[in-house]
Formats: C-alpha cells, structure tokens, sequence
C-alpha cells in the first residue's frame, strides 16, 4: 500500500542541520543583551511620576460662550469614565454660573454624546417661547381682577382658628364666647 500512495521517506538527520559556523551565527543574532533588572526598575519608578493624561478633545460650545471639554481616561489609569469640563467664557472659574440643561446632563455623565447644534437651538425656540407666553400670561392676568383684590391675611393671635363654644378650654369648664382666654 505504501507503495501504491507514494514514498515518504524521511531526510537524513544531517541534511537539515545547520553546521557549527551557521549555529553561531544564528545565537549571535538571537541574542539579546544582557537585562539589567536594577535600571528597568529605577526607570520604572522615574516613569510612575511622569503625568499620563490624555489630551482634552473640544466637545463644544453654548451660546454663553462656555467651552466644553472631554478628556479620555489613560490606559494606566484606574479611572473608567472619561473626565468632562468646561471653561466658563468670562475666564474666571464661575460654579454658581447657569448653565444649558443638556450640557449639564452631559457634564454629569447623563447622557453619553454632547447635545448637538440643532438639539440646542430647539430647545432654545422653546425656551424664548415660554418666556413669551408666560409674559402673555402675567399680563392677562394683570387685566382680571384676581390681582386686583388685595387678600389680607389675619396676624398674631387672629391667625390662630377660632373655636364654638362647643369645646372646653379646661376640662369640665366651657369656653366664655365674650373673652378671648377664658380661665
């Protein structure tokens, strides 16, 4: 049968070895030098004080002004999230200032992509247009009369509710309708 398939014969051992010279040659070139534990290490420690933070990408900008920024968390870093700011227009670090609400939920983590240019141009029509119905409003209702009538609210002791002589002040003697505190 093995005659029928064909013959195969293994090469003699010393065909496919390379010779002395060649093996030599081959360490030399496969060879590394040496490692040096002591300065991988010190350049280790060297490296760990080198700040590793990814360049921030500009994300965007509102109609204040404020610029919006996203900077991607490192490979060595313990952080998952990237890190989200931004630079208020005024220059000076202003956190009491106002800002769009889709930025905000950006910053925050709410949302994963920025709100895009026609998102906040609808959302400010809106804005300006309950602004203007909330103005019509106030002035319709400065025209009825619900305004006008001044309601005075009772003070001190006329703010308190006022009972019938249906209770009793102390135990087993009833309210005098005539004083305000009955003893």
């Amino acid at each position: 049968m093995a005659s029928q398939c064909g013959s195969f014969e293994n090469p003699p051992l010393t065909q496919n070895l390379p010779s002395s010279k060649n093996i030599k040659a081959i360490l030399l070139t496969m060879a590394r030098p040496p490692r040096n534990l002591l300065r991988q290490a010190f350049r280790s420690f060297l490296d760990s004080f080198k700040p590793r933070i990814s360049k921030p990408e500009l994300m965007g900008e509102d109609r204040l002004g404020n610029q919006y920024f996203e900077a991607k968390p490192t490979s060595t870093s313990n952080r998952v999230k990237p890190h989200r700011y931004y630079l208020p227009a005024s220059g000076e670090e202003d956190f009491h200032q106002e800002l769009p609400s889709e930025w905000e939920a950006w910053l925050r983590g709410r949302r994963k992509l920025p709100p895009s240019p026609q998102e906040l141009d609808k959302n400010y029509a809106i804005m300006l247009m309950k602004k203007e119905n909330a103005k019509k409003l106030e002035a319709e209702r400065k025209g009825s009369k619900l305004l006008d009538a001044p309601t005075s609210k009772p003070k001190g002791f006329d703010s308190y509710p006022q009972y019938g002589s249906e209770f009793e002040d102390i135990p087993g003697r009833k309210i005098d309708p005539n004083t305000k505190n009955s003893k």
